[in-house]
């Protein structure tokens, strides 16, 4: 589960950089990007899942995503130049695995029902995030401002 789950991740910071040849109407490289690491991914699966069966599925995938990462990362350099924000993904990082972590320990203390204990750990979840992003100072207080603004608006 882990590769798989750190696979998506790749995945989803991809799609930062892709976001920017999108802007920039340069789809054709991102196809290119995304035929490369699909191929690759099919050939290391061809490979190694006779012999290793589903954990070689999981790794191939996550090299997979890790190749497309390292491709969208050089291709969109070559268009738009930006700097990754490392310090806000170590910031939600940390908050996230702290989420976990207390999820996982509440799940196991609690002694409801499935359904009241997803509840519960969904709820208690969403609090520890928010609360670990402020303590972090990921949260800024102009970002709390307008969220108040949001929810105190009535629709008429």
């Amino acid at each position: 589960v882990s590769f798989v789950v750190f696979g998506g991740f790749l995945l989803g910071l991809q799609q930062r950089y892709q976001s920017g040849l999108v802007f920039y109407k340069k789809t054709r490289p991102i196809m290119i990007c995304i035929i490369v690491a699909g191929v690759l991914n099919l050939v290391l699966n061809i490979l190694f899942i006779p012999s290793f069966g589903y954990m070689a599925a999981a790794i191939t995938t996550l090299i997979g995503y890790a190749v497309l990462l390292i491709l969208m990362v050089i291709i969109s350099q070559m268009v738009f130049k930006w700097k990754f924000p490392f310090t806000s993904l170590v910031k939600i990082s940390i908050a996230s695995v702290g989420m976990a972590v207390v999820v996982y320990l509440l799940n196991d203390l609690l002694k409801l029902s499935t359904a009241l204990n997803l509840v519960f750990c969904i709820v208690i979840g969403i609090f520890t995030y928010f609360t670990l992003m402020m303590v972090l100072r990921e949260i800024k207080t102009e970002e709390l401002s307008a969220i108040k603004c949001i929810m105190s608006r009535k629709d008429n």
